[in-house]
């Protein structure tokens, strides 16, 4: 909300855990900004609209958080990852894959958007 991502639109950030508790409380950012006119008056976008630039990692055993992620911000910018050795990585890839999303999704979270990110 700082406007960085304006002044550097080719930062890449990643937001651990699904972005944590960000992409949940994305809306009430958006209302206190746009509707309520508070917070910073620098913005070009919502809160909402940045977080799209933000990418995310599936880290959470919780498939339903993997869904939201997957719905609000789409593929795109969502990363594999375990956070292993506290979570196990079959744990993680099983959750995903039990959201029976399409194979082209489950290929950019798996390999391609890392690829992608870290140019490889």
């Amino acid at each position: 909300m700082s406007g960085l991502l304006d002044q550097f639109p080719e930062l890449k950030l990643v937001c651990p855990h699904l972005g944590g508790t960000l992409p949940y409380i994305i809306g009430r950012l958006d209302h206190q900004v746009t509707v309520l006119k508070r917070g910073p008056r620098n913005l070009t976008r919502t809160p909402g609209e940045y977080l799209t630039q933000v990418w995310l990692d599936i880290v959470s055993p919780l498939p339903l958080a993997m869904k939201f992620a997957h719905e609000l911000i789409g593929p795109d910018r969502l990363l594999y990852a375990s956070d292993h050795p506290w979570v196990q990585p079959q744990l993680i890839s099983d959750a995903l894959r039990s959201l029976r999303l399409s194979n082209g999704d489950e290929q950019k979270i798996f390999a391609d958007n890392a690829r992608k990110l870290f140019r490889l």
